[in-house]
């Protein structure tokens, strides 16, 4: 295969991302393992940035998960509370009004 047709070789999105893992890995300079793969530091580059946005777009996907802890809370069985990483506390007393709270967490997730 020729420079020419090496470089212009559509390389898949996997194919880029095992290429970005062995550029971190190497300790190499850019011009050099753009060199061994064939193609530009620019191009080098490019793939760099598009590995961080397949990796981010992927991590937005995912559901959020978050720790809880569980606590009894025998003192007080009329409310319940939930914390949210120190950052929020909803309580909510018997007789609640379940979709307000279900409208309220939908927006704290978007938050998170």
């Amino acid at each position: 295969m020729s420079q020419v047709e090496k470089r212009r070789r559509h390389r898949s999105d996997d194919e880029i991302r095992q290429a970005v893992a062995e550029f971190a890995e190497s300790g190499m300079g850019r011009q050099e393992f753009a060199a061994l793969q064939g193609v530009s530091p620019t191009t080098l580059d490019n793939w760099r940035r598009k590995v961080g946005k397949l990796d981010e777009a992927k991590s937005q996907s995912r559901s959020r998960l978050v720790p809880v802890r569980v606590q009894s809370n025998a003192g007080n069985s009329e409310s319940l509370e939930i914390r949210v990483n120190d950052r929020w506390a909803i309580r909510v007393s018997r007789g609640f009004d379940e979709e307000t709270l279900r409208r309220l967490l939908e927006v704290l997730a978007k938050a998170c």
